[in-house]
């Protein structure tokens, strides 16, 4: 046997692509003009199959084509951060901007974006403005949508998004409203997902499922290489041919099954270990019958690391558990290493293609050549190793971000949750809440959720009781996110907790408050009677006006729900006494406006009218602009009915200006809904018909709903 040298021949960083032609073929035609180039391509396959390389490929074709291309990889320890993948993808992009150009794109609403993405940094943030919960989120929404259209006039813009199996919902959620928003548009997505992950996420799954239905998502499914394709890829990655290259390749593929990374890391541990080595200009050793082929793919990749130092080691084993892209001042300070020992340790770990480096918002940051390499590393270290580490990373990052520490609590609560930490830790508890609080800001509620529950939990679990001083307003918080995502049941759970310690510490302002979450629960559950049953009990505990007034309007919504409509208006009388006494101008508006609609309802134009006009003076004053559209909904209602096309027509521009100056898409629906003309077109039915709705019980409905929707989250 011919003894190799003592530094062999290294391979190339890139193997050559082989076998996907066909597949490029197909993926290079999204890059094709009309609606149905505008969608999202999923890519899915076994780990290491070659999603990566097939989705850089389609994204160098794309910048040779001169669309912009914008890169973003989901990770699995960021399942539960908000908007995260997006993040990855889109701040970049973002932070090319000036705030000028920004706020043109956003048509003033640039403060959305930092609200959706923080890490933008300082810029102002988009406010509420009144506008329900359900409202601003679809607002942020289509303020980050706006800006892509605006971006896309200029040159196409293809989004390719890896391993979004672990995406977070929120990302997904703003994925599907991007690429259902974005028919005409020339924007693209090109998605990545693994077959053995993607069915644990049933939120990819619903996603899918949408946008399919609509024919706006397709999913190729990548097979592994064939035998030629693995003969063709050794005979140019050696530059060699013949029955002994042949044979070798027959052995590779045999043994790999065709999957890419295997292949590849099975090839590069041959020639680090010196099996295959390279003499005189050729490459020798395909024959040997001392070659040993790795016996999984996670041998090939720990094969990887043979002949580095410990500390190199070490740092691989950080950042598995950092699990995302991580920034070398990060890995200095977990290590407690100097500058140039992390450094070379870093340039061991790229030299052996294990890591790769990249520059971000002026920071390096590394992360690993494949997902597999971490998952691998990540698996092998035990419960304790694992737990050490995870609490290291914690605290740096705490030491890190300093006093901006609570800025990162998402990150740093996930690091202490980890693997068998107690949950009796206030600590813990802190930072849970905090991402909790955060992620409800952001409108990310299913992330909140989670959160809020693992804080609930972390509270109940401290020694000696010293959480529970906290723990009312962790459930509030918890409720709040349980109604968003419409788990009313667990929702009410979470109130009647709160309503019996009220009752149990005599605080009867506690205790009304929690009644009312209750009734307005029952209420939107469907449960009138239950629901009149709790607000009658509010009232009967004698809260201040403005809570008094709140749970009248509920109360009348129960009624108006059960047909009612003398009840109702009686209800709202007294919601109108207890606002005026509350001082409370918008509160008043609000009840003023719901006689309005109500007046409406039981035929008398004029009463409706006054009040109508009442809701648009108070609104004005308060300058609660969602007060003011409403009030001018309900003059546009009313004169649908009874004044005509004209005074409609008025109330309804009026209306639809209010709308686009909150910025609000689903406002601007509500305004369309009574567009006679734009029904009329949509519908294709007669103006006789569209009156005869108009005046119906449909109609009726509508303004109940309306009702609801204004009090939802008063």
């Amino acid at each position: 046997m011919t003894t190799p040298p003592d530094k062999p021949a290294r391979l190339p960083r890139e193997f050559p692509l082989v076998g996907r032609k066909g597949e490029l073929e197909e993926l290079y035609g999204c890059f094709g003009t009309g609606p149905q180039a505008s969608r999202i391509r999923i890519v899915n396959g076994e780990s290491g199959v070659g999603k990566t390389r097939l989705a850089a490929t389609v994204a160098a074709e794309a910048a040779r084509r001169d669309w912009r291309v914008l890169n973003g990889r989901a990770f699995p320890v960021e399942q539960g951060v908000p908007y995260a993948v997006m993040a990855d993808a889109f701040i970049p992009l973002f932070r090319e901007l000036d705030e000028s150009t920004l706020t043109v794109l956003s048509r003033g609403r640039s403060g959305d974006l930092h609200r959706l993405f923080p890490a933008l940094g300082d810029g102002g943030r988009g406010t509420d403005e009144g506008l329900e919960p359900e409202e601003l989120r679809t607002r942020l929404f289509w303020t980050f949508t706006s800006v892509l259209h605006g971006l896309s006039r200029r040159g196409g813009i293809l989004v390719v998004l890896e391993d979004i199996h672990w995406a977070d919902p929120s990302s997904l959620a703003l994925l599907h409203f991007l690429v259902r928003q974005s028919e005409s548009q020339d924007i693209r997505v090109l998605a990545t997902t693994t077959a053995e992950e993607r069915d644990r996420n049933p939120h990819l799954l619903q996603m899918e499922r949408s946008l399919g239905s609509l024919g706006r998502a397709d999913r190729m499914d990548l097979a592994p290489l064939d035998l030629g394709n693995i003969e063709s890829l050794v005979q140019k990655l050696f530059g060699m041919a013949g029955p002994p290259v042949t044979a070798f390749a027959q052995r590779l593929y045999g043994w790999t099954r065709g999957n890419s990374y295997f292949v590849e890391q099975t090839l590069r541990a041959l020639v680090q270990e010196g099996q295959l080595y390279h003499e005189d200009g050729t490459w020798l050793g395909w024959e040997s019958p001392e070659l040993v082929l790795p016996s999984t793919v996670r041998d090939a990749i720990l094969a990887r690391f043979q002949g580095l130092d410990a500390l190199a080691g070490e740092a691989a084993e950080i950042m598995a558990v950092v699990g995302r892209p991580t920034p070398t001042r990060l890995l200095e300070r977990v290590l407690a290493r100097g500058r140039d020992d992390v450094a070379g340790t870093i340039q061991q770990l790229v030299d052996r293609s294990v890591v790769e480096e990249r520059l971000d918002d002026g920071q390096v940051l590394l992360q690993f050549h494949h997902p597999l390499t971490r998952e691998t590393l990540y698996r092998g270290l035990g419960l304790t190793r694992r737990r050490f580490l995870h609490e290291r990373v914690a605290s740096a990052l705490e030491t890190l971000h300093g006093d901006a520490a609570e800025e990162h609590a998402d990150e740093i609560a996930f690091h202490l949750v980890q693997e068998g930490r107690p949950e009796g830790d206030s600590r813990t508890a802190r930072y849970l809440t905090i991402a909790g609080e955060q992620a409800l800001e952001r409108h990310a509620d299913q992330e909140a959720v989670g959160y809020l529950e693992s804080a609930l939990n972390a509270l109940g679990a401290i020694p000696g009781g010293s959480g529970a001083a906290v723990v009312p307003a962790v459930r509030k918080l918890l409720a709040r996110a349980l109604t968003r995502v419409g788990r009313y049941g667990d929702a009410e759970a979470q109130w009647r907790v709160l309503q019996a310690a009220a009752e149990d510490a005599g605080d009867t302002l506690a205790q009304a408050a929690a009644l009312r979450s209750l009734g307005l629960l029952a209420y939107w559950s469907g449960r009138n009677s239950d629901a009149l049953e709790r607000l009658e009990a509010v009232l009967g505990l004698e809260p201040p006006p403005g809570l008094a007034a709140h749970a009248e309007l509920a109360a009348a919504m129960a009624h108006q729900q059960l047909g009612r409509p003398k009840a109702s208006r009686n209800h709202i009388l007294s919601a109108l006494e207890h606002a005026s006494k509350a001082g409370d101008l918008a509160l008043t508006a609000r009840a003023h406006r719901a006689l309005a609609l109500v007046s409406t309802w039981i035929g008398e134009p004029d009463e409706a009218r006054t009040h109508g006009h009442k809701a648009l003076e108070l609104g004005r004053e308060a300058g609660d602009g969602v007060v003011v559209f409403w009030a001018q909904w309900a003059l546009a209602s009313l004169e649908g009915l009874v004044g005509g096309p004209e005074p409609m027509r008025t109330w309804l521009d009026a209306a639809r200006e209010t709308a686009g100056g909150l910025g609000s898409p689903v406002l601007e629906l509500f305004v369309d809904e009574l567009d006679e003309q734009k029904v009329l077109d949509k519908h294709r039915v007669s103006r006789t018909v569209y009156h005869r709705w108009l005046a119906g019980e449909r109609f009726a409905a509508a303004l109940e709903q309306r009702i609801v929707h204004s009090y939802r989250q008063s």
